[in-house]
């Protein structure tokens, strides 16, 4: 003896045994034999489920059609999302080069105003050497004409001690002639003294040429 009852899904029909003890019939869902109390097995042992019918095709096709959407809306979501990520690493990267290339950049500016302003301090520098090289210059150029003068007034003076010495020189040999002249005098006048008038012309003989070149100088 069975019963039959509508299923739970697709409206198919199942069907459930009596009570395996008396035979009595047993409720659909009933764990125990109204008749005899004895246990009856699982529901889900007998139940037979009937495959879906042709009306449920396209509610799984409408369900798969859901589910390929979803998932194409997620890898879509997916992309967008890598490419936004991708661009906003891509606009970091660039960012970090431009910032970069902006320090190094103003790194260099101030190296550039640095060296701009030793090249003036060096050019002011330079202006002030080249007025002290001119300065030095012109001194060099006054002290050289006064070396000149100098050497010019020497050369003067030499040429005055030489013409000097010459006449020191001359005056010397006149010196000598005009001692001569009177020594040879003296011993005549101190041998006439005596009487001795042989020894007055001797002493006059020996130096007759130089009273008379003597006489030169004074006359």
């Amino acid at each position: 003896m069975s019963v039959t009852y509508d299923g739970v899904e697709g409206g198919s029909s199942t069907q459930r045994s009596g009570c395996p003890a008396c035979g009595a019939a047993a409720p659909p869902n009933g764990q125990f034999c109204g008749g005899c109390g004895h246990r009856l097995e699982s529901a889900g042992h007998d139940q037979q489920v009937a495959m879906p019918s042709s009306a449920l095709i396209p509610q799984v096709e409408a369900r798969a059609s859901r589910s390929s959407r979803k998932w194409l809306a997620t890898a879509a979501s997916l992309v967008a999302l890598g490419a936004a990520t991708w661009g906003v690493l891509d606009d970091l990267h660039l960012r970090s080069g431009l910032e970069s290339k902006r320090r190094a950049l103003t790194a260099t500016q101030h190296f550039l105003s640095d060296t701009q302003a030793k090249l003036t301090d060096t050019t002011a520098q330079l202006g002030e050497t080249k007025q002290k090289l001119a300065s030095t210059q012109s001194n060099l150029a006054s002290k050289t004409k006064a070396l000149a003068a100098s050497q010019a007034a020497l050369q003067g003076a030499q040429r005055s001690l030489t013409d000097a010495n010459g006449r020191i020189d001359v005056q010397s040999g006149q010196i000598v002639t005009l001692k001569t002249c009177l020594g040879g005098v003296s011993t005549a006048l101190h041998d006439l003294a005596y009487d001795d008038y042989s020894g007055v012309i001797s002493a006059l003989d020996a130096v007759q040429v130089s009273c008379q070149a003597a006489n030169k100088i004074v006359g």
